[in-house]
């Protein structure tokens, strides 16, 4: 049976919605990322075709701490082009080596030819379109964790017990991991929210100058500063080089003093999505909480659940979405027990359907606990940020890690889905505080 396991103490995920566990009892600690070489991601499938001659090149390259963003701004300059003439299949994080796609508007040739700092071009080839977010189809993961909380020997007890219980449960919960928040400074979600209730300003604000727990003790005293007095001009001179997003904001509202909207439009896209999609992704973590609460399967379906089908190449069909009734429950399981179909829950949005049944009164309550119905993720003055939203799988199935414990370090290798968090499935072997991930 489901059940959510809320640990004795917090561990700072409660702000991104993962109140507790799926799994009952101790985890082995420890910590990840002591160095990049402990978090390996390569990207899988989705290349586009070689084309002689083609306008474009697509380029597979190994990167090593490198955020997406600033990887594509460094990249347009060294190539003297625009970094929207450069598009990437999926966005990575930091504190990682990162094997990834990008397809370029500029010359094999000189794509090749690139000298950066830990960036790597494996291979470039001609092409004739652009990758877009989500084309490749699964990450490959190599992950240690480092400074572990018990022996040797009880930790592989421990990773046993835990799998084991996993099994029970059916997969992995397919939570939006702790990245999709920011885990020294977990506030994309709070933008987010403001965006969605028409507070374009708190939104800008917020972002701005809102201080995280795991923050350098410089861009924390310039935040506060920034939001006693709202001194832009003095803002520029204080905020750190690193918050280069921030300074470009400030650059924006010195010129511009009553125009927020305009200065979370001088960032990445990509970034301003990410405010909206974290809220939302907030709202699937508490209703995915919910149901484990009520002691609700995920790995079988309900009368009036929804189900995500699967697609041609083997991975949920958000686009499609399959209501559970009485007539078809049959039917449904048996899809779901053939990994033909998954259980979802709500990543609401202005076309996103809600469930029936017990389930659509979890989610229905989820809304209203924020103020919010269905359809309400048009986002006024922003009308580019409107979200669609989507039905997500609750669990990911059919992730089974190879591991080893050795000198107070597991390693775990396995593959997920895109859209899926490794960290999601490693909280629930490590079960530390937030900051560790």
């Amino acid at each position: 049976m489901s059940a959510l396991h809320v640990p004795d103490e917090p561990t700072g995920e409660e702000a991104c919605g993962m109140l507790g566990f799926a799994t009952p009892g101790p985890g082995i600690g420890g910590r990840l990322r002591a160095e990049p070489e402990d978090f390996v991601v390569v990207e899988e499938g989705g290349s586009p075709p070689r084309v002689e001659g083609g306008a474009m090149t697509a380029a597979r390259v190994r990167v090593r701490n490198w955020e997406t963003n600033r990887l594509v701004r460094q990249l347009g300059r060294r190539l003297h082009i625009s970094s929207k003439r450069i598009r990437f299949a999926g966005v990575k994080d930091k504190r990682a080596v990162t094997t990834q796609l990008l397809t370029i508007e500029a010359p094999v040739e000189q794509v090749a030819l690139i000298h950066m700092p830990d960036v790597e071009v494996l291979e470039a080839w001609p092409t004739d379109g652009h990758v877009s977010l989500g084309d490749h189809s699964t990450n490959a993961f190599e992950v240690a964790v480092s400074a572990l909380a018990v022996g040797d020997e009880e930790a592989r007890a421990r990773i046993g017990a835990t799998l084991a219980a996993i099994d029970v449960v059916g997969g992995f919960p397919n939570f939006y991991g702790v990245q999709r928040f920011g885990v020294h400074r977990p506030v994309t979600h709070l933008v987010g929210q403001h965006l969605v209730r028409g507070d374009i300003d708190a939104g800008c604000w917020t972002y701005l100058t809102h201080v995280g727990p795991g923050e350098d003790p410089e861009c924390a005293a310039a935040r506060r500063a920034l939001a006693g007095g709202r001194d832009v001009r003095t803002a520029l001179r204080d905020f750190p080089r690193q918050l280069s997003h921030e300074r470009t904001m400030l650059d924006h509202l010195l010129h511009h003093p009553d125009d927020p909207a305009g200065a979370l439009g001088r960032l990445p896209f990509n970034l301003q999505l990410m405010f909206v999609h974290a809220y939302q992704g907030l709202l699937f973590n508490l209703v995915v909480c919910e149901r484990l609460r009520r002691g609700l399967p995920l790995s079988r379906p309900l009368d009036g659940d929804v189900l995500v089908p699967m697609d041609d190449r083997g991975l949920p069909d958000h686009a499609r979405a399959v209501p559970v009734t009485a007539a078809n429950l049959a039917k449904a399981t048996a899809q779901v027990g053939r990994g033909r179909a998954w259980v979802s829950g709500m990543v609401p949005g202005t076309g996103a359907p809600l469930a029936g049944g017990e389930m659509g009164e979890i989610e229905r309550g989820v809304l209203a606990a924020e103020g919010l119905a269905s359809g309400d993720f048009r986002i006024p003055g922003i009308p580019e940020l409107t979200s669609e939203g989507i039905r997500r799988e609750m669990l990911m199935v059919g992730v089974r890690p190879r591991w080893e414990v050795a000198d107070s370090r597991a390693r775990f290798h396995f593959s997920l889905q895109k859209g899926c968090y490794a960290t999601t499935a490693l909280r629930e072997l490590m079960r530390s505080r937030m900051m560790s991930y």
